[in-house]
């Protein structure tokens, strides 16, 4: 009864987090009603330009068929290409799209599901090793505290904070990069983790795997995992000799 009990308050608080991600799309909705949309742009929002021009744009264009080539230009929207695409991450919300019948409230529906999503992969990682309260509290502050960036002084005289620009506020909201390609990355450094640390070399199918999808989510997030498997390769191939 006392693990249920635990095990719903887990996912209490990921609706929490979940509804506190939203809180810009609900606010809109009370204030603007069905006039309301997630593509509105201010000056100094520029995760919303990215959504609306960038991200947006890939979504139909994957909704159109065009799975390969350069979604940016539209030319070469069908031909072969140098540019990885971002597919990976494009295709969640691609989905949700088909669900819901619009683009805009897949974005909104984006904002609520993969932060919390991204916050119980961190904490079921964690809590294998660490206290329920410390993991349910480092998972909360990758996921939180981005958010609550302009509530945090500031560093430096460079315009950035502990927690990110100071001009993109509501930084975990910006779909998908970092919201979903986050998911992602903290996959792979699990996976990563068990095995080195906990010396699971079954972990290294799983790595490749991943590894290969995140080519198709960041190129930013791809190269760094990359670089760092690099770097882990030795240990890595020690690890596996061992069984």
């Amino acid at each position: 009864m006392s693990r249920l009990i635990s095990k719903f308050f887990v996912l209490i608080i990921a609706v929490i987090i979940a509804l506190t991600t939203s809180l810009p799309h609900l606010y809109g909705f009370l204030k603007y009603g069905r006039q309301y949309t997630p593509f509105n742009l201010y000056e100094n929002n520029q995760y919303q330009r990215d959504e609306l021009y960038a991200y947006a744009a890939q979504v139909q264009q994957v909704l159109k068929g065009h799975f390969v080539g350069d979604a940016y230009i539209w030319e070469h929207r069908s031909s072969p290409s140098p540019f990885l695409s971002e597919f990976i991450s494009i295709l969640p919300i691609a989905v949700l799209t088909l669900l819901l019948d619009s683009v805009e409230f897949a974005f909104i529906a984006s904002d609520i599901i993969f932060p919390a999503i991204l916050f119980l992969l961190i904490y079921l990682f964690l809590k294998s090793d660490y206290s329920k309260m410390l993991s349910l509290s480092a998972a909360g502050a990758v996921v939180l505290l981005p958010f609550f960036s302009t509530l945090i002084p500031f560093v430096y005289k460079g315009g950035y904070l502990w927690t990110g620009p100071s001009y993109d506020p509501l930084f975990i909201t910006r779909t998908p990069h970092p919201q979903i390609s986050l998911i992602f990355l903290f996959f792979a450094v699990f996976i990563t983790s068990s095995a080195l640390i906990k010396n699971k070399s079954k972990k290294l199918h799983q790595l490749a795997i991943i590894a290969g999808l995140l080519l198709y989510t960041s190129v930013f997030i791809s190269s760094t995992v990359i670089f760092a498997l690099i770097l882990l390769a030795p240990l890595l191939i020690k690890n596996a000799k061992k069984k």
